[in-house]
């Protein structure tokens, strides 16, 4: 049997001052052949806040609203996340992704994130690298451990 071409994606993921990352490296091998941005792709990352570790993790849940693209359209649930102060710190381009994990009483978790697919990285001809991205993360957790009460062990 011969295989379809997939989308594909490249995942790397670790933890910096205590708080769990993943960068994503997709849309070079796609499905329909053509890649983004010019052959390179795109980048995101994504900090995870897991309440079993932030002291104040209630200062930042965001608990998500049932709406309606159109008056009896499709429905969605969102979280109004530019009102979080965990928005206020350095993202890429600004918090572009809010996940809200609550399947488990007391271990909810909050993933959010951002992407390198603005106008700035396009003029800069999407020439983001992997260092680049993690200095970002690097940065973005540091900013949130101004914010964050990390639980002592």
């Amino acid at each position: 049997m011969s295989l379809p071409k997939f989308n594909t994606s490249h995942t790397y993921k670790g933890t910096v001052n205590q708080l769990p990352f993943e960068i994503v490296h997709w849309g070079v091998d796609r499905e329909s052949g053509k890649p983004l941005h010019n052959g390179k792709g795109c980048w995101n990352y994504y900090i995870y806040i897991l309440e079993s570790q932030i002291e104040n993790f209630a200062d930042f849940w965001l608990t998500p609203e049932l709406k309606e693209f159109s008056v009896g359209g499709t429905q969605y649930l969102s979280c109004d996340y530019y009102s979080s102060p965990l928005s206020k710190v350095h993202w890429h381009g600004g918090v572009t992704f809010w996940e809200a994990g609550d399947t488990i009483p007391t271990r909810r978790s909050i993933k959010i994130g951002c992407d390198y697919a603005h106008l700035w990285d396009m003029e800069g001809g999407y020439d983001t690298e992997l260092v680049d991205v993690y200095a970002d993360v690097l940065q973005t957790t540091e900013e949130l451990l101004a914010l964050l009460k990390l639980k002592t062990k």
